[in-house]
């Protein structure tokens, strides 16, 4: 199984496959890397309840992988419990960094926020 079961994205093993093919490659095809963090997921969990923080995650994994995908340059896995992982090409990552923190902001609220490492 190379996608995770509650986001649908590719899961750990499988991107970074994929990272490492990038990686060997002589073509450039990406130049760019996030690491995308939810942050106090284990506080989120706790006062609101797991099925609270599960669609959180698959919110904010829908929202990331709608930005890369609406570009069409990259794709986007999930590497633990609250890291999310993109690789795309990109030219200005400020700017899509931005994008992604702005859009997932609306769900996150005052329940959590979000880190681009």
């Amino acid at each position: 199984i190379n996608y995770d079961e509650l986001t649908g994205l590719m899961n750990r093993h499988f991107v970074l496959v994929k990272l490492n093919e990038c990686l060997n490659t002589e073509d450039i095809e990406y130049n760019g890397c996030a690491i995308i963090r939810v942050l106090d997921l284990a506080k989120i969990n706790q006062v609101n309840g797991r099925e609270f923080g599960d669609l959180l995650l698959k919110l904010v994994a829908n929202q990331i992988n709608i930005l890369v995908q609406s570009k069409n340059q990259g794709f986007v896995g999930r590497l633990s419990n609250t890291d999310f992982i993109v690789i795309f090409a990109h030219e200005n990552l400020e700017n899509f960094i931005q994008n992604i923190v702005i859009r997932n902001t609306h769900y996150l609220g005052q329940k959590g926020s979000i880190e681009c490492l």
